[in-house]
C-alpha cells in the first residue's frame, strides 16, 4: 500500500479533487480515539470523500488497506465503523474519477481478505458490548455477507430495514411483470411456515458445523436468518427468512420465490 507520506495521495482523486488530506484523515481516526466529537467529523470527511453517494474513487482503494490495518489493532468502535464503510463501498460502490492504478489492486484484495477475516469477530463483540443502537445489525450481516459472497441482491437490500423499508421490488421470470411486496405482510400458512422453519435449521447448521470460507452463495439467505437468530434478533431472523417465501405473479399467475425475482 502506498505510505501515508507519499506524494501520490496529491496525485489521485477522491470525490472533491485530489487526494491530499486522506492521509490526515487516516492517521486522525487512528491516533485519538478518546475525542468522540473529533472521531465524528473524521469519518464525515472519509464518507464524503471516499464514498461519496456510493461513488468511489482511486483514493478509495489507496485508503482501504490503511483502514483495516486501524481495523486490526484499534478500537471496537473504529472496528465498526470500518466494516461500515467497506461493506458500503462492496455493495454499493461505483467507480468514479480515473481508473485505479495498477499498483493499488493487489493490497486492496488483500485488505478485503483480512476484513473479511476478523468480520465475524467484529460482528459478535458489537453484540457483547451492546453496540447495536449505532450499528444495526442489519448494517453489519450486510457487511459481513457481503465480503464472502459479494453484491447479491438479498444482501443489498438489508440495510433497508434499518429505516423501517420492507417493501421488496420483484419481477416475475415468466411474464417480466414487476410487482412490490412487503415482507412483513406476506401469507402465512402451515406448509410455509415449516418450509421456511427448515430453512432457518439449514442455516443454523451450516454456520455451526461449516467453516466460513465453504459457505456457499446458494444459501445467503438461510445463513442471513441464522446469523440474525444466532445474534439475538428473532425478529430480523423472520423477516429475512421471508425472502425465501413464494409470491404469485398478479399478472399472469405464475408463483415464484422474492429472493428468485429480485434485482437491484
Amino acid at each position: 500500500m502506498i505510505p501515508l507520506d507519499s506524494p501520490r495521495w496529491k496525485e489521485i482523486r477522491h470525490a472533491y479533487g485530489p487526494a491530499g488530506d486522506i492521509p490526515g484523515l487516516l492517521r486522525a481516526i487512528d491516533s485519538d480515539e478518546s475525542d468522540a466529537e473529533k472521531g465524528e467529523s473524521c469519518w464525515q470527511g472519509i464518507w464524503s470523500s471516499l464514498c461519496h453517494q456510493y461513488s468511489i474513487y482511486p483514493a478509495t482503494y489507496a485508503a482501504i488497506p490503511h483502514m483495516v490495518a486501524v481495523a486490526e489493532r484499534g478500537s471496537l468502535r473504529n472496528q465498526l465503523e470500518i466494516l461500515i464503510f467497506i461493506g458500503t463501498v462492496c455493495a454499493f460502490g461505483k467507480l468514479d474519477g480515473g481508473p485505479v492504478p495498477a499498483d493499488f489492486i493487489e493490497p486492496f484484495d488483500t485488505a478485503m481478505s483480512k476484513m473479511k477475516g476478523i468480520s465475524m469477530r467484529i460482528v459478535r463483540d458489537a453484540v457483547d458490548h451492546d453496540m447495536l443502537d449505532r450499528y444495526p445489525l442489519p448494517y453489519l450481516i450486510q457487511a459481513l455477507l457481503v465480503l464472502r459472497f459479494g453484491a447479491a441482491p438479498v444482501i443489498c437490500y438489508l440495510d433497508k430495514f434499518v429505516g423501517g423499508d420492507f417493501d421488496v421490488d420483484v419481477e416475475c421470470q415468466e411474464c417480466e411483470s414487476g410487482d412490490y411486496v412487503n415482507l412483513e405482510r406476506l401469507d402465512s400458512s402451515p406448509d410455509t411456515d415449516r418450509a421456511l422453519a427448515k430453512d432457518l435449521e439449514d442455516g443454523l447448521r451450516l454456520i455451526q458445523e461449516t467453516p466460513e470460507d465453504q459457505w456457499s452463495s446458494e444459501y445467503v439467505v438461510q445463513i442471513a436468518a441464522a446469523l440474525a437468530s444466532t445474534l439475538g434478533d428473532e425478529s430480523l431472523s423472520s423477516i429475512i427468512l421471508g425472502f425465501r417465501s413464494q409470491v404469485e405473479c398478479s399478472s399472469c399467475g405464475h408463483r415464484f420465490r422474492i429472493s428468485d425475482g429480485m434485482e437491484i
